[in-house]
């Protein structure tokens, strides 16, 4: 999605979603992609990288695990010839 579409979803204003965006990318948890549109113009459409948070608790102890979706193809054919062998 977009940033105004975000924005319309979540019924937040323009600013408040650009600082969650700006913070999620922070994490590495957003893939950003530059999208055109029939007229020429550009914006920028958003997509989550997480896939999942798994956390454990052990002997008093947490471990989390966070597993992210690839961000470019490059990554994705990497991560499907790894699975292959």
């Amino acid at each position: 999605m977009s940033a105004g579409e975000l924005s319309d979803a979540c019924g937040a204003s323009d600013s408040t979603i650009y600082r969650r965006l700006e913070r999620l990318q922070e994490y590495d948890l957003l893939a950003e992609q530059l999208q055109i549109d029939r007229e020429g113009h550009h914006y920028t459409t958003y997509r989550a990288r997480l896939d999942r948070i798994e956390i454990e608790l052990e002997d008093g102890a947490f471990e989390v695990t966070i597993d992210y979706q690839p961000d470019d193809a490059v990554d994705r054919f990497t991560d499907l010839f790894e699975g292959l062998r």
